[in-house]
């Protein structure tokens, strides 16, 4: 008996340093799993995130370039059906043409001269040097041209013009219909996107000048981008998404693009790598630090019990002292493992008996574990009832080969949490599955989050609705004008 015994001391060191060794590639290899698991989860998050950034940008440049379309188509209209009796003050006068939003209106002939317009410089003012009315005189095409930020030179302040081409009935170029708008008007109307402090929002041309250029809040127009890799992209497809490497100002981002192939322009939206994952890198170097003093415990741990097995193999007596000393440590790893916030559960294959649950339990469902030990399916009766058939069968499916997936709770006062399991089974000897093991986290915060980029979304349908009444009042106005003109004698 004391051979035996003696025996199992000498090989006891070599077992502890092979469990201790164990144990801590084991919490390592759990801590890496975790943090890959959640970058890769913010990555996708954040590309999540942007893309919708970027569809929620293209549709609103979108609109807002539609809405100065059709204030340059209207000029146009008016000029071809009134010609020399075209009366842009009252046109403006009338209300609409809202004078805060297009800062010039006015019509060149097709030698550049300018045959009308609502500032102060009179018919014949020369404007054939400038970019639209050369591209317009050299491009049949029938398009919306957005220019260059420009210093207008009858408002003396930088604007964008957008213009379109006036032909003749056989196509001959007749002038330009023109309209100016603020360089800082694109800029202005996505201030409501929440981009973060180094985000982008780009509206870029064809010719390679940003017509909107907006940093976090800082807002810029004319910016060149020719040797940027968003006009690689855009070249290739319509749509897209690729991480920048940010070359001009160093900082990298999640790039999202829709072309408008209508206005030749290319909006994109950026979010800085750096701002998405800031929340999930802290978290690591929480989880990294939390498996260094685990290391740290274990090691102390197996040196603590090498030392009780040296002092075991000298003197067989003090096997009570040593066995003190293993539970003492036993209740540490303990309370390591109960400080954590997730809900770590134990129990058997049919639920009918629980052998651990963690204390996050009480704070998550607000409930005791005393009461969960008692009733081991009592947790189920926090399921939201939309979930309870899809969680029920969710758990019974995955007892022998493990599940994961998302629920709500109602707790006892009312409040509402979304919980994210993952278990798996524990074999016996036999491979045999025998008991049920997982953990519950608490991810209401990242569903609310969810919820309110959807409200953001329905704000947005909602502005958009609000435009399109806004153009319906104005093809309205322009018919009680013409009902008006036809009252009075010529």
């Amino acid at each position: 008996m004391l051979r035996s015994v003696a025996a199992s001391l000498r090989c006891a060191p070599a077992v502890v340093v092979a469990a201790a060794l164990a144990i801590i590639a084991a919490g390592w290899v759990a801590v890496a799993e975790r943090v890959n698991y959640e970058q890769r989860d913010a990555v996708e998050d954040a590309v999540r995130h942007n893309a919708n950034l970027g569809l929620a940008f293209e549709q609103q440049a979108a609109r807002t370039l539609h809405a100065i379309d059709q204030v340059v188509r209207f000029l146009r209209h008016e000029y071809e059906e009134e010609g020399a009796e075209l009366n842009l003050r009252e046109i403006v006068d009338y209300g609409l043409l809202d004078p805060r939003t297009y800062v010039y209106v006015g019509v060149l002939d097709e030698e550049g001269l300018l045959v009308y317009g609502s500032g102060a410089a009179g018919p014949g003012f020369d404007l054939s040097d400038r970019d639209y009315y050369v591209f317009h005189r050299d491009e049949p095409e029938d398009r919306l041209w957005i220019s260059k930020p420009t210093v207008g030179r009858f408002t003396g302040q930088a604007v964008i013009h957008a213009t379109r081409r006036i032909s003749g009935r056989n196509g001959e170029f007749k002038g330009v219909a023109l309209v100016a708008v603020p360089a800082d008007f694109f800029a202005q109307s996505s201030l409501h996107l929440d981009i973060g402090r180094r985000g982008q929002l780009l509206l870029v041309a064809a010719d390679g000048v940003a017509r909107l250029r907006r940093v976090g809040g800082d807002l810029t127009a004319g910016y060149d981008m020719n040797d940027s890799s968003l006009l690689s992209h855009a070249a290739k497809t319509g749509a897209g998404a690729y991480v920048s490497r940010g070359r001009r100002d160093g900082v990298a981002r999640y790039m999202s693009f829709h072309t408008l192939p209508e206005y030749a322009l290319i909006a994109a939206v950026g979010t800085s790598v750096d701002d998405a994952l800031a929340p999930v890198r802290a978290r690591s170097r929480t989880y990294y630090s939390a498996a260094a003093i685990a290391t740290l415990m274990v090691l102390v741990l197996g040196a603590a019990l090498l030392a009780l097995l040296w002092r075991a193999k000298k003197a067989f007596e003090q096997r009570n002292l040593a066995e003190s000393s293993a539970r003492e440590s036993e209740e540490r790893f303990r309370q390591m493992a109960e400080s954590i916030r997730d809900v770590f559960f134990l129990q058997n294959l049919d639920s009918s008996r629980m052998y651990y649950v963690s204390p996050a339990y009480q704070e998550i469902w607000g409930r005791t574990r005393e009461s969960l030990y008692a009733d081991p399916r009592s947790w189920a009766e926090a399921i939201h009832p939309q979930d309870l058939d899809y969680v029920m069968r969710s758990f019974a499916a995955g007892r022998t080969s493990g599940f994961d997936y998302e629920f709500r709770i109602l707790r006892p006062d009312g409040a509402l949490r979304w919980i994210h399991v993952r278990g798996f089974p524990i074999l016996d000897q036999a491979g045999n599955p025998y008991r049920t093991a997982g953990v519950c986290a608490d991810i209401t915060v990242r569903k609310e989050a969810e919820s309110r980029l959807l409200e953001q979304l329905d704000e947005l349908r909602r502005f958009q609705k609000v435009t399109v009444e806004r153009e319906l009042r104005m093809l309205e106005l322009k018919q009680e004008l013409q009902a008006l003109r036809q009252k009075v004698p010529a």
